[in-house]
């Protein structure tokens, strides 16, 4: 299921920031290794648990916590220089 991002309200924090935003954000999610983001968007947004996602991957549970926070960290790492560059 691929992450579907809500639309924005005009007006609330300018339509241009939104657009900036949303870019950034999809840039950042591009950087982030495949297996890394499978696990971390099915513990964040699907919610399963460590135990699920490694059962469901075929990867030991140690893994798929391993991976969600290695994406979490790519993520931060990835919005936080976009920031800095604008």
């Amino acid at each position: 299921m691929p992450l579907e991002l809500s639309e924005p309200e005009p007006g609330a924090t300018g339509q241009e920031e939104q657009v900036a935003t949303r870019e950034a954000l999809t840039a950042a999610l591009a950087t982030v290794p495949r297996d890394h983001l499978a696990c971390l968007l099915l513990r964040v947004y699907s919610g399963f648990s460590y135990e699920e996602i490694g059962a469901m991957l075929g990867i030991p549970i140690a893994t798929a916590r391993t991976r969600a926070f290695r994406a979490r960290l790519a993520l931060a790492n990835a919005l936080r220089a976009s920031e800095e560059s604008t």
